[in-house]
């Protein structure tokens, strides 16, 4: 019989990105680990472009900061901070597209969060918005340029900054080119 009746865990985010591409012995294994909130401390918040762009230059990674500038300068509408409470500080790249009723909305086309290392891409937007064939071709030229891999019916795909750095220019101009095409169809 156990002698505890309750007990609380604080659990950090974790994740994990496994690549494993034809012809290696092994995967290659990627562990993003980011700590939840100390007990009794509020965990989301507001936040300001301020104290965002504070927070992404902690990092110290110079791939963090220039996905922030590029967000802040090519999101639709200016927006790249989430409206909503966050517990990190986050930017956002928004495209333009419409409801079902013809409005015209934001929809988040990559998502980046301070400290975890990574542009993480909505594959589900992209797929709503753009032919098959449009959908192949990013995953194909993310796959070239960064080396990562999504299944057919992934919706998110994680880009690691590693695997930005020394490919910004690149990464900027793939990130266009499909935001061009999601708000084609918008």
């Amino acid at each position: 019989m156990p002698t505890t009746r309750l007990a609380t865990e604080i659990v950090s985010r974790t994740a994990f990105s496994v690549t494993y591409r034809q012809g290696d012995q092994q995967p290659s294994t990627n562990v993003e680990i980011v700590q939840a909130a100390e007990p009794g401390e509020r965990g989301d918040r507001k936040w300001t472009p301020g104290e965002v762009e504070e927070e992404f230059a902690k990092v110290e990674n110079p791939v963090a900061l220039a996905v922030l500038e590029f967000a802040r300068q090519h999101s639709a509408d200016g927006k790249f901070i989430p409206s909503g409470r966050r517990k990190n500080a986050n930017i956002h790249f928004n495209v333009k597209t419409r409801d079902p009723n013809g409005k015209p909305i934001l929809q988040l086309l990559f998502s980046s969060t301070a400290g975890w290392g990574s542009v993480y891409f909505n594959l589900k937007l992209v797929s709503q918005h753009v032919d098959g064939p449009v959908v192949l071709e990013f995953q194909e030229r993310l796959s070239d340029a960064f080396d990562v891999t999504s299944e057919p019916g992934t919706v998110w795909v994680s880009v690691h900054f590693d695997r930005i750095s020394g490919k910004v220019d690149r990464f900027k101009e793939i990130v266009l080119w499909i935001a061009s095409e999601v708000e084609k169809t918008g």
